[in-house]
């Protein structure tokens, strides 16, 4: 399907705008390809590929993902408001600076949230390299929207560690 001006017509896309149909991301869709040697490779996109590659993606989203990507930090949180609630029953009040916890399941219960909450840091790490891994690859790109997700949602679940009581906080971040 060869138009004049050498340049081809896709899906109704024609012109100098299929000419540059090629650039949004090298396969978003099988019409979005490189269409030949003749066009630069830092031609801008056109909007119909960004227009299909919205839509590709919001196809491929699901509810599950996002259930999955708030997973980790939702049980986080959950883990570390019972540990408040359990060293406000277990100590008949709230800890004193530098007071130590008796009891293996209090201290079993504390070196938890912070090794569990210390994993969700650090795998904030790799996030930026895995969004952009998964946005050089086409068919893997709506990942991207659920990484994001699950920093959004360990940012939200980090700063619900600050709604606890203030001589707990004293204590816990000591």
């Amino acid at each position: 399907m060869s138009s004049p001006g050498n340049a081809r017509s896709y899906e109704g896309v024609s012109g100098p705008s299929a000419a540059r149909h090629l650039v949004c991301g090298s396969g978003v869709s099988s019409t979005c390809q490189r269409i030949g040697p003749e066009i630069p490779a830092t031609a801008e996109p056109c909007r119909y590929c960004w227009k299909r590659a919205l839509a590709d993606c919001r196809a491929r989203l699901s509810g599950r993902g996002f259930r999955v990507s708030v997973l980790p930090a939702t049980l986080w949180s959950g883990l570390y408001f019972a540990f408040v609630v359990h060293v406000r029953l277990s100590l008949d009040g709230w800890p004193r600076f530098g007071q130590q916890l008796e009891g293996t399941l209090l201290r079993w219960h504390e070196a938890t949230v912070w090794q569990l909450g210390r994993g969700l840091f650090l795998t904030l790490y790799a996030l930026p390299i895995a969004v952009f891994v998964l946005l050089t690859l086409p068919r893997w790109r709506h990942w991207v929207v659920y990484l994001l997700t699950y920093a959004g949602a360990f940012a939200a679940a980090y700063g619900l560690v600050f709604l606890a009581p203030g001589p707990f906080l004293n204590w816990f971040l000591d």
